[in-house]
């Protein structure tokens, strides 16, 4: 059985963050329908004991589904998948999602550029760039890469790198034809205002200890390709190239990338640099908005990966202020002692600005006006989920065309 935090986690179709008319959706499959309704009795039941509201739910029979009304989400069973409905605050959509790209909340910026907005629209052209010129690099080989795929390092361990490539041709090492299962042969990944701490830090240990032989770090706010190298389970940095070079790579051969390419923009960096931003706001929402731990499990993704490091689930948000930090921890740690139906904990300060608490699968931490979240899960449930993802008569939502076995 996956709990209700697989749902919230991983459940985002094509891992797309949606605000709809207030409501942001959630599916996931299952292969059989005792399986589905199974989960669907539990999910209410753990919904229910999260948002404290009594038991028993009503299940409303619709034409092709049956629905469960719980405290503000809605829970639908339909013939396999079911979806879950909850209502989200806009105004937390627009400061929580954007927090993601200001210097200033996050730590490892380069010199100089420690102030005001990174251009998210830069960060994905480079994903493109990077793309056509692997696509270039790639001819005649029968090779396999994409970017963004849920991708299985080993059985604690599942990432959604920028890019990866597989010097081999897809085949049943694949999951389900639809995801990657062990350590590509190249990986990169593009650094924000979010990722840079994070790219050079734990995701870096992640590639090496899984054996990835070449990792690319590129910056586009300073026009910037770094080459780590593995050796042994650790990287070395073997070059950096900037602005007007060009290199190659033990990857590819005799194909030489330009950094010019790499990094080709519609978007004048130079005009980014002159404006001066807004200060940041001391509270981002205001004080008597109340955000529920599923802000945290939704939004605590810079680019909504799947993401488990060693059997834990990250996540993590900024806030305008330390009091602000320190409220939202308040709220989250009460969810989540609802959520694992306990009485109200109190957090352990372990020094100035920083306060931890851990309450069953769950571990919170306020850092300053950041608070991050670790949630225990099993990689070989997620690789299981990504298995009945790939099979479409998991995803029967009742149409004539999609047979039931």
């Amino acid at each position: 059985m996956w709990d209700l935090e697989y749902l919230l986690l991983f459940g985002l179709p094509e891992n797309k963050l949606e605000l709809l008319d207030g409501i942001t959706p959630l599916g996931f499959p299952f292969v059989n329908r005792d399986s589905a309704e199974a989960h669907f009795d539990l999910w209410i039941e753990q919904i229910a004991q999260w948002k404290r509201v009594p038991s028993p739910v009503t299940r409303v029979s619709m034409e092709d589904h049956i629905v469960a009304n719980i405290g503000g989400p809605k829970l639908q069973l339909f013939r396999r998948p079911i979806r879950l409905e909850l209502p989200m605050k806009h105004e937390a959509w627009d400061w929580l999602k954007s927090g993601f790209w200001r210097r200033e909340l996050w730590e490892g910026q380069p010199i100089g550029f420690e102030k005001g907005w990174e251009n998210s629209q830069r960060h994905w052209e480079a994903k493109s760039q990077l793309w056509g010129s692997v696509r270039k690099a790639s001819e005649g080989k029968e090779a396999t890469y994409c970017g963004g795929v849920d991708l299985m390092l080993s059985e604690t361990t599942a990432v959604a790198p920028d890019f990866c490539y597989y010097d081999k041709p897809c085949g049943d090492w694949m999951i389900g034809g639809d995801f990657y299962s062990g350590p590509p042969d190249f990986v990169a990944e593009i650094l924000s205002a979010s990722t840079r701490v994070i790219d050079r830090g734990i995701r870096r240990d992640l590639y090496a200890r899984a054996g990835v032989r070449e990792l690319w770090l590129l910056d586009p706010e300073i026009q910037v390709v770094e080459i780590h190298k593995l050796c042994g389970r650790s990287y070395a940095i073997a070059a950096t190239f900037r602005a007007g070079e060009t290199f190659k790579s033990d990857v590819f051969g005799e194909f030489v990338f330009a950094v010019n390419d790499l990094f080709k923009s519609q978007w004048p960096r130079e005009e980014d640099r002159k404006s001066k931003p807004n200060p940041i706001p001391q509270w981002f929402m205001p004080p008597d908005m109340r955000l529920g731990l599923e802000y945290l499990l939704l939004f605590g993704h810079a680019e909504r990966r799947h993401e488990i490091w060693e059997n834990q689930a990250p996540c993590i948000l900024a806030f305008g202020s330390e009091e602000e930090a320190q409220l939202r921890f308040g709220h989250f740690l009460k969810d989540i002692c609802q959520w694992e139906g306990v009485p109200l904990v109190a957090s352990t300060r372990i020094e100035t600005g920083l306060e931890v608490a851990t309450v069953g699968r769950f571990q919170i931490v306020r850092r300053g006006q950041h608070v991050r979240l670790n949630v225990a899960v099993d990689g070989r449930k997620f690789r299981a989920m990504l298995e009945n993802c790939a099979k479409r008569e998991a995803w029967d939502w009742g149409e004539k065309d999609v047979q039931v076995k």
